[in-house]
């Protein structure tokens, strides 16, 4: 596995976490490298804006076999070239020049160790299956249609990473362990770090058909829940791996530094053009590695970042019985490949204070 190779895309498709994983050290940069490139491509097949909606169901069916080398070595160069070559003409160069190289990151994947490879194969079938149902369900449009499956759609896209990342670091050091509840805000820190990027992408998605944003004000006040989730996982993990604590406390606090611009009511402009400055980023970034040795100081500032951002006293009324909360997310568990039961599962909609 190239360092060079991989920063090269990273670069190319998300600066922000091509510079949170090149924090990472050797081997876990490597393993998390190829896991972002990989739900890359399949982000690719889902935002794709393709003619028939069997094309796309055929592409997503297509990479599964692939991931679970479904496809035999004779004959898969063949496939993955005429893979593709069946992708439409208009998706962007840096994501082109990543299909263009799927073949050498399966084979990077291939070539690494067995738990590695059960972990990143368990996440992308789920996530595709996951994007597949999303995806195929839809008619022209692509809406979701209340929080709860926003939470789904989150889970696959995006919480499933949480929990892959767990198992890569359990992998490294099989003296860490992280307890079911501490999975479930993993998830939940996934699904922060997504809802920011339905909220700046609103505008663009829906020029594109993709209505992904039921309720701009109900998404917002769900920030909360998540991100305090997301920074019990941080606190929990062990002193001894600092480079990935920095890195996921990078990624969190990146994401509450957005808050104050994602205006809960109204789209305003075109927020998916909201970034902080670089300079601002990588003064964050130095700060947190001072936070960090301190979990007083870094959790005074998490509150303060969320009290800055204007959601660290909303909340989010759950109005569905338990039985009905089941009954909807019963679907996710036939397709899930996860460590989270069902009730694991209906917990991510919990309101945590």
């Amino acid at each position: 596995m190239s360092p060079e190779f991989y920063q090269s895309h990273l670069e190319r498709v998300s600066r922000s976490f091509a510079a949170c994983i090149a924090r990472l050290e050797t081997p876990l940069r490597a393993w998390v490298g190829l896991t972002y490139l990989l739900c890359r491509i399949l982000d690719t097949v889902e935002d794709a804006v393709w003619l028939r909606r069997e094309s796309q169901e055929h592409s997503f069916e297509v990479f599964r076999q692939l991931i679970r080398q479904e496809i035999s070595p004779e004959v898969e160069s063949s496939a993955l070239d005429g893979w593709v070559r069946g992708f439409p003409p208009t998706i962007p160069e840096g994501e082109r020049l990543l299909l263009n190289d799927t073949g050498r990151i399966l084979h990077d994947l291939r070539a690494a160790p067995e738990e590695i490879r059960a972990a990143i194969r368990g996440l992308v079938d789920s996530m595709a299956a996951g994007m597949r149902h999303f995806c195929t369900r839809s008619g022209r449009e692509f809406r979701l249609s209340g929080l709860s499956e926003v939470n789904q759609y989150c889970f696959f896209v995006a919480g499933l990473v949480g929990e892959t990342l767990s198992k890569l670091l359990q992998a490294l050091d099989h003296s860490v362990e992280f307890r079911r509840e501490l999975i479930v805000d993993a998830h939940r820190f996934g699904l922060f770090l997504q809802k920011i990027n339905l909220l700046k992408d609103q505008y663009r998605d829906e020029k594109e058909g993709r209505f992904l944003v039921p309720s701009r004000a109900e998404l917002f006040a769900s920030l909360a829940g998540d991100a305090r989730g997301a920074m019990k996982y941080i606190e929990a993990i062990p002193v001894a791996h600092k480079d990935y604590r920095v890195f996921c406390a990078w990624s969190l606090f990146l994401g509450l530094a957005t808050l104050p611009f994602m205006q809960a009511d109204g789209r305003g402009s075109d927020l998916g053009e909201v970034k902080l400055p670089r300079e601002v980023t990588m003064q964050l970034f130095a700060q947190i590695e001072m936070w960090v040795e301190s979990p007083r100081e870094l959790r005074s500032q998490f509150e303060r970042l969320l009290s800055e951002g204007g959601v660290a006293d909303v909340t989010v009324l759950q109005n569905q019985a338990a039985a009905d909360l089941r009954r909807s997310w019963r679907w996710v568990t036939e397709i899930y490949n996860g460590a989270l039961s069902l009730d694991d599962l209906c917990a991510l909609e919990q309101v945590q204070l």
